[in-house]
């Protein structure tokens, strides 16, 4: 800003004074536009709708409330370029082998053009249930024989942890049909 001051002969001052005010709009707030992950792999994929600053995401930020056994190594934009990404990398430190879901408190510090800092807050939560599903048969006896009576059950792991389904004999229906039973499988711990 360059002020010019102009005046004839006749004003004698001896200095001035000046007040001076600007408002600075606060930066955009960045919206979470996807969080995801998948089985055997420890990265979970964060986008945002804006670029936003690489050192304004922070690993020192971001707070795992679940599940347990996990923590956050390192979160990293994937890529940084001129100094600002949309996509970044919460790397853990396990990888994830069942079913899960964690439930992710962030902060994103961005300054605006006065370098004044704005903290954004979020609460994100992910479900991975790509995992295979493993299940392992159990059966009430070691022998099943003619005309005798077992319970089957199993133990499930991976999948999506949601593990009601119906079982049926198989047999065709024109067959005497054995009544089908609802099992209830409990993942593993």
């Amino acid at each position: 800003m360059t002020i010019s001051f102009v005046s004839d002969a006749n004003v004698a001052c001896t200095g001035w004074e000046a007040e001076w005010s600007s408002t600075v709009p606060p930066p955009q707030e960045p919206v979470v536009t996807s969080i995801a992950g998948t089985c055997n792999s420890n990265i979970i994929d964060l986008s945002f709708d804006i670029p936003i600053q690489c050192d304004s995401v922070n690993v020192n930020y971001f707070v795992l409330n679940s599940p347990l056994g996990f923590s956050i190594l390192d979160v990293q934009p994937n890529p940084c370029v001129a100094d600002s990404a949309t996509d970044f990398q919460i790397i853990l430190d396990n990888p994830v082998d069942d079913c899960e879901t964690f439930d992710f408190n962030f902060e994103i510090h961005i300054p605006d053009q006065c370098d004044s800092v704005y903290i954004f807050n979020y609460n994100e939560v992910i479900s991975i249930t790509d995992c295979p599903l493993e299940s392992i048969p159990i059966l009430s006896t070691d022998t099943i024989c003619e005309n005798n009576c077992a319970d089957i059950s199993a133990d499930g792991d991976g999948g999506d942890c949601n593990y009601i389904y119906t079982w049926t004999n198989g047999l065709p229906l024109a067959r005497d049909p054995m009544p089908f039973v609802l099992l209830q499988i409990q993942p593993l711990d």
